[in-house]
């Protein structure tokens, strides 16, 4: 079965657990109660009602600002007075063919592994988390890959971007659909060779990441986007594509890589068993990859999402990932710099 994307991870497998049954066991569904079917809404109403919404917009301006005036000092107290470097900053990713034009026929991969290795691995690693050891096998593939393609970029100081969406959803809005996110621009340290010194970098910029992240809630976030008239926003997106900015501007980062915690317990449909849970993402003009991460019931897949003419040999992509995973567990068993 396909789940649509037009929520966050976390809705998404809210939306899983009411779809699917915990049981094999295939229970009698209980007839629907009648109700009454409520009108049709005019075109005169949905109008209306959207003009409503279009007027009252900018009355959140104020608040809006006030909320962001206030996350820009806690940025500047965190960098100025404590000394924490600042996060990376969008339009900061280095340009690699990801960045080229999105072609129509789509690739898509996926890679299982057993969740219990990648936990092993996070334990061998001084505060580790599973995000950090996700981006560093991802990291460690797309390097891999950017070397095979002999398009890896050599400056150290820059480094592929991506986009980690981290769910803000509140208590309050438990159950609610709909796209309740944040993002951290993570630098991926593809221009370090040694796995876990990679690893190490990675942990690092999560962290810095994360001290930041605080300040600016998704709620923000979203409400600047409504102030945007859809109209608008998609004639940019279109002029964006047309112009082909990407050849003269840097991508605001690379890749997307989502990574989402799923249920630990199997799941049926009719009484059949959900063997392995996968992603497929959309991809754009200027991020030509997405690579979402996905566990359930012991497994862990890692599913990128290209186009033909960016990643036409994306199972290649699929293997360095598994490449990735021992390159990093043998490192950090012997805790010595790969010479790789």
């Amino acid at each position: 079965m396909r789940l649509p994307c037009g929520f966050d991870g976390k809705a998404g497998m809210e939306l899983m657990t009411m779809l699917y049954n915990p049981s094999a066991h295939i229970s009698a569904v209980p007839a629907l109660a009648n109700k009454p079917i409520e009108a049709t809404p005019s075109r005169f109403e949905l109008l209306s009602k959207s003009v409503l919404q279009l007027i009252l917009r900018p009355s959140k301006l104020p608040s809006l600002i006030l909320s962001s005036t206030q996350s820009a000092l806690k940025a500047g107290y965190l960098n100025q007075i404590q000394h924490i470097k600042l996060p990376t900053l969008p339009f900061t990713a280095p340009d690699t063919f990801l960045s080229g034009a999105v072609a129509v026929e789509r690739k898509w991969d996926s890679t299982i592994l057993d969740l219990a290795r990648i936990k092993a691995l996070c334990s061998l690693v001084d505060g580790a988390t599973l995000n950090d050891v996700v981006l560093a096998i991802c990291a460690g593939a797309l390097r891999r890959y950017l070397l095979e393609k002999q398009q890896l970029p050599e400056d150290p100081l820059v480094a592929m971007v991506p986009m980690v969406p981290v769910s803000t959803r509140a208590n309050d809005n438990h159950g609610s659909m709909g796209n309740q996110v944040s993002a951290m621009f993570i630098q991926l340290a593809t221009n370090v060779g040694d796995p876990l010194k990679r690893l190490q970098k990675i942990q690092l910029n999560t962290l810095v990441g994360k001290l930041y992240q605080d300040m600016a809630t998704a709620n923000s976030l979203m409400s600047y986007a409504e102030l945007v008239p859809f109209g608008l926003a998609h004639m940019a997106t279109r002029l964006y594509s047309q112009l082909m900015l990407t050849k003269h501007i840097p991508p605001p980062f690379n890749v997307i890589i989502t990574n989402v915690p799923g249920p630990q317990t199997p799941f049926y449909l009719a009484g059949h068993k959900l063997l392995f849970n996968m992603g497929m993402g959309p991809i754009y003009q200027g991020v030509g990859l997405i690579i979402p991460v996905l566990s359930y019931n012991g497994s862990l897949t890692i599913s990128p999402t290209s186009c033909a003419k960016l990643m036409p040999d994306i199972e290649l992509f699929c293997r360095y990932i598994r490449e990735s995973v021992n390159e990093l567990e043998i490192a950090a068993v012997n805790k010595q710099p790969s010479t790789t």
